[in-house]
């Protein structure tokens, strides 16, 4: 999830400085495996007796709001943008391993609302779509490049172990840290970061 929010910090940041005129790239790398060390399913043997227990093993999906999820040092930038809705993808298989990824098309309202809202601060007036595109400015385009970008950035795969309902994702570039942890019941999944915590619900 630290990736994520890296690649969506690096994208306003980008859209921002192309907004002043200023031409940059924003990469953000962080993909990797590690190898499994725990089980995805369990199986209790009472009485001679098999029963299966909930297993996380499926797919989540939901919408988060990433903004929530941005730390205090980001909240100067990410002030001019009300939501950043992205759609995200959880996939835990039965081997240990895991794939999230996320939808950055979703953002594309909210991101181009708040880029808005952004230039008319540094500008000292309302600006529309059509005032950006007199200055030079095809806010349209930045966003979609800078989208089409992000897409390819947008999943992270690993390993997770679990603790009876409570996961840990495992990512091996992430030295040392996990990218992730919470619980199950059910059909809905909680996971936490440390600036606050989402929900997805089993597919």
């Amino acid at each position: 999830m630290k990736k994520f929010i890296s690649i969506l910090l690096a994208l306003v940041l980008v859209l921002a400085l192309c907004a002043c005129g200023n031409d940059t790239n924003a990469n953000a790398n962080a993909t990797g495996d590690s190898n499994a060390n725990g089980n995805a399913t369990g199986d209790s043997n009472a009485n001679g007796n098999e029963q299966k227990a909930e297993t996380i093993v499926g797919t989540w999906t939901g919408t988060v709001d990433m903004l929530k999820l941005v730390g205090d040092e980001n909240q100067e930038m990410m002030a001019y943008f009300e939501s950043l809705p992205l759609d995200l993808t959880l996939e835990f298989k039965e081997d240990g391993t895991y794939t999230m990824s996320g939808d950055p098309e979703s953002l594309i309202p909210a991101m181009k609302a708040g880029m808005l809202k952004y230039m008319s601060a540094l500008a000292g007036q309302e600006l529309t779509e059509d005032d950006l595109k007199g200055m030079g400015v095809d806010l349209d385009q930045a966003i979609e490049e800078g989208v089409a970008e992000m897409a390819s950035e947008m999943t992270a795969t690993g390993t997770y172990t679990m603790d009876g309902n409570k996961f840990t994702l495992n990512n091996s570039n992430a030295e040392g840290e996990d990218n992730g942890k919470g619980s199950f019941s059910g059909n809905t999944l909680t996971f936490e970061t440390p600036n606050g915590s989402f929900e997805l619900t089993r597919k």
